[in-house]
């Protein structure tokens, strides 16, 4: 079976894992990648939603085409779509920390921050993911494969390890503006929000959410060992999720 990797950035650990001899664990699958910005002009959406309705960027569906995504054969699709809504809201704060409690927990906060409604925080990353779950949904209904979606990674835990590796489009912001990075628990609690919205998605659709596995997590958060920048994974961190999708995709195949 082929596995077409299909998504955004989050799919460069785990493309970089499979091209690395040393790292690529052995695996009963073969691969292929399609990166959303191979597929669509710089600044593009890959799609837009007019009244209710998924409107696919034609590029990118000629990529999924190409790597066979919708003619028959010995296939799946693993969908990784989107993984940084949360991280625009979480990752940087401008001149007060803010802070959300989540349904269930009780009330952890410090005396500087300002409390926002949980409902507002998922509300935000919901609609930050819209496009991403309607195109996961269209391509998901053309498709005559076996699909699932990943988990994004966990955030890094420090904020000292978070600054030192911040992706240059953040660091462009926080030198435009007073910002600073956001506390460590907020940043995990946005990443929770985030995942609990794409595994709901998931249940309704009818599609296994691969999730983060305990073993690469401490406290909630990304081991250092798998961490690549603020933002993103390791290749160490994408062999271990190729491990995860082929565990899914036997369960899902039954092969």
């Amino acid at each position: 079976m082929k596995a077409i990797f299909f998504g955004h950035s989050h799919l460069g650990p785990i493309l970089h894992a499979w091209e690395d001899a040393a790292l690529r664990p052995k695996l009963n699958y073969s691969a292929s990648f399609a990166f959303v910005n191979e597929g669509v002009k710089w600044l593009t959406p890959p799609a837009t939603i007019v009244d209710g309705e998924c409107i696919p960027n034609a590029a990118v569906m000629n990529l999924m085409q190409n790597h066979g995504a919708f003619t028959p054969g010995k296939r799946s699709i693993v969908f990784a779509l989107g993984g940084n809504e949360h991280t625009i809201l979480a990752l940087l704060t401008q001149g007060t920390h803010l802070n959300f409690v989540m349904p269930g927990e009780s009330v952890d906060v410090e005396a500087d921050e300002t409390i926002v409604p949980f409902e507002a925080v998922r509300q935000a990353i919901l609609q930050r993911s819209e496009v991403s779950m309607a195109l996961t949904t269209l391509v998901k209904g053309l498709s005559p494969h076996p699909t699932l979606c990943i988990e994004s990674p966990p955030p890094p835990q420090s904020n000292k390890w978070l600054t030192e590796n911040l992706d240059k489009y953040f660091v462009a912001k926080m030198t435009k503006a007073d910002l600073m990075v956001a506390r460590p628990s907020v940043r995990r609690k946005m990443w929770q929000v985030r995942s609990m919205l794409w595994e709901n998605y998931c249940n309704d659709v009818g599609m296994p959410f691969v999730k983060v596995p305990d073993r690469l997590m401490e406290n909630g958060f990304l081991k250092p060992e798998y961490l690549g920048n603020a933002t993103h994974a390791n290749p160490s961190f994408g062999a271990e999720m190729m491990k995860e999708v082929e565990t899914a995709l036997a369960s899902l195949t039954g092969h």
